[in-house]
């Protein structure tokens, strides 16, 4: 169902973020109507390949090369969808105004704040106990209910992390700038959307050694 329906989830989170009006919106949709046509065709036999895999591996018993092979295959998938979509929403980015890059500034701010509520609240034994039980709950989602002796591993795991969270968020605003300058000065030139392909593709490039 959500599959089925991703075109009209895009447009809403595109109107939320830009507040897109009249052959803006038009646009929009007819692009995103070719790149979920592309994406089922193109893509969808190729997750069913990878998660036929993935469930293989498991089965076996998984070890860390096959975590990996997830990573790998996951980040390889990305880029194609990446270049793909970015050809079709460049000519929508190209259409934006001034008050498109307002909109996108106070949508950013907002995001922010809410990373900011959820991951930088309290001391830091609060964000890391937040953090396992985060964890726990996506090894739950995923590969079940954890017992009590995963659960204290997992503990064990967050807590010997490094406290990136303020890292990360530093790092999603220097991104955020980045993009919507990209947008401000390049919206109109022939390369925006190999410049755009560069910035999103990249998207680990430009940060710092402690965030790598």
């Amino acid at each position: 169902v959500a599959y089925n329906n991703g075109d009209v989830a895009l447009r809403f989170m595109a109107h939320e973020y830009f507040d897109l009006h009249g052959e803006q919106t038009d646009h929009l949709k007819a692009q995103l109507a070719r790149f979920h046509a592309w994406h089922r065709r193109e893509e969808l036999p190729r997750y069913a390949v990878l998660f036929s895999g993935a469930g293989e591996r498991l089965d076996r018993g998984l070890a860390r090369e096959d975590v990996a092979w997830a990573i790998a295959a996951v980040r390889a998938r990305f880029q194609v969808t990446v270049e793909q979509a970015v050809d079709e929403f460049a000519p929508v980015a190209a259409s934006f105004r001034p008050d498109n890059l307002a909109a996108l500034e106070r949508k950013l701010a907002e995001s922010n704040e809410k990373f900011a509520r959820e991951f930088l609240s309290g001391d830091a034994a609060k964000q890391t106990r937040a953090r396992a039980k985060r964890l726990t709950g996506w090894f739950d989602d995923w590969l079940g209910s954890v017992t009590p002796e995963q659960e204290a591993l997992i503990a064990r795991f967050a807590q010997a992390q490094p406290q990136l969270n303020q890292i990360r968020l530093d790092d999603r605003k220097r991104r955020q700038q980045a993009f919507v300058q990209l947008l401000r000065e390049h919206g109109k030139s022939p390369d925006l959307a190999a410049r755009m392909r560069d910035f999103l593709v990249n998207w680990e490039r430009d940060r710092g050694p402690e965030h790598r």
